[in-house]
């Protein structure tokens, strides 16, 4: 039997490498952290765009500078491409463990121009707030209102046209209402057809009444129609209605649930208690927006020394509830106490996530399952994506 042939790496493998991550990382020259800076820099503007970046800056400005939920409500009114410009990459490489305070500009770090930065931006999106809120309140039409004049102008326009104007002019005979095909033609379903079935069983109980003697005020209105006219018409309309029923029952038929939107990365990990940083055992965390859709996590609790490898094999990665990390597999996550986490932290750290994978094969303490959840004593150490 033929060999498989291993395919290469990429382009982007060979160039790129994989998502930059210096936690932990000590840097004994400029230079060192200059070219650590570019390559992350590179990574970043070649796998993300103002949208993309956009939340990771909220983010920073919320839990690094310490703005309000108004100052953030406010932030969030500015565009996409000012809120990136000049500072989503560098966001994303503070993120990522790179010491940017140590680059100066004029006097000023790398931290200083970002909160300059988003103060200036802070004061246009205050602006754009007070001017929405000053616009006069839109008229909102419910939707069943909408739905009303919607019924009005097509199907209820079609029924006086092909019946009621007919029943008028005294023509009781041949006459054909296809209500199957016309509302399925005008896209009407669900409350939509429930109304105007109720307006058809309407028209139907009045006639019924004339036809049956049980109304004065019907037979009165009908009086000018024979006894046989009003069967016919009593005809017609339970026809309609039978075809209303089975369009309203086949519509239930075929009716595909809707798949649920995943949460965008900031709002799944808002709730999320994490420890930003940890002197004893010298390491930070990573950024949770970067959780989501990844498919590999390293935590670290630096209260039960317990680390945690998480991996999921489900097509949408990582998702983020509350303080829980979801839709990881937990037969190919594993959890583990490290005896000295001093040597051990720093190969999980400084090596891609395949490198630090082969760390587990030299831990002789029991290993276990995770449960998942994300505390305050909780180091986010690594995330990234592997072949599962």
């Amino acid at each position: 039997m033929a060999k498989a042939k291993r395919r290469g790496p990429s382009l982007e493998d060979k160039y790129l490498g994989d998502e930059p991550s210096y936690h932990g990382v000590e840097f004994k020259t400029k230079e060192e952290l200059n070219s650590a800076y570019h390559k992350a820099s590179n990574y970043f503007n070649y796998f993300n765009n103002a949208k993309s970046n956009a939340p990771a800056v909220i983010l920073y400005a919320e839990k690094v500078l310490g703005f309000s939920k108004k100052d953030i409500q406010a932030l969030k009114k500015v565009e996409n491409w000012k809120l990136n410009q000049g500072i989503g990459n560098n966001i994303r490489c503070i993120n990522a463990g790179l010491p940017l305070d140590k680059f100066a500009f004029e006097g000023n770090t790398v931290h200083d121009r970002i909160k300059e930065r988003l103060t200036e931006l802070l004061k246009e999106g205050k602006k754009l707030l007070a001017i929405q809120k000053a616009e006069p309140a839109k008229v909102v039409i419910s939707p069943a209102e909408r739905m009303k004049t919607k019924i009005a102008q097509t199907i209820m326009g079609d029924f006086d046209e092909m019946v009621v104007d007919k029943w008028m002019d005294g023509e009781f005979d041949n006459i054909k209402f296809p209500a199957y095909s016309l509302l399925a033609t005008h896209k009407i379903k669900g409350a939509g057809i429930k109304m105007f079935r109720e307006r058809m069983e309407f028209e139907l109980d009045c006639i019924s009444d004339a036809y049956n003697k049980t109304c004065e005020q019907a037979e009165e209105a009908y009086s000018h129609i024979t006894k046989g006219n009003k069967k016919k018409m009593i005809t017609l309309l339970e026809k309609t209605i039978e075809d209303i029923d089975r369009l309203k029952a086949n519509n239930k038929t075929i009716k595909i649930p809707r798949a649920k939107k995943p949460k965008a990365s900031d709002q799944q990990v808002a709730k999320l208690k994490y420890k930003p940083s940890d002197i004893e055992y010298k390491c930070t965390s990573l950024n949770p927006v970067m959780i989501p859709g990844k498919n590999t996590l390293y935590v670290f609790n630096t209260k039960t020394r317990a680390l945690s490898m998480y991996v999921t094999d489900s097509p949408k990665g990582f998702e983020v509830k509350g303080t829980s990390i979801k839709n990881f597999n937990p037969a190919l996550s594993k959890q583990t106490k490290l005896r000295k986490p001093d040597e051990a932290l720093p190969l999980i750290i400084n090596k891609t996530i395949i490198q630090s994978m082969k760390v587990w094969d030299t831990f002789t303490t029991v290993i276990k399952e995770p449960n998942g959840r994300i505390n305050a004593d909780c180091i986010l150490l690594k995330v990234g994506d592997i072949n599962v």
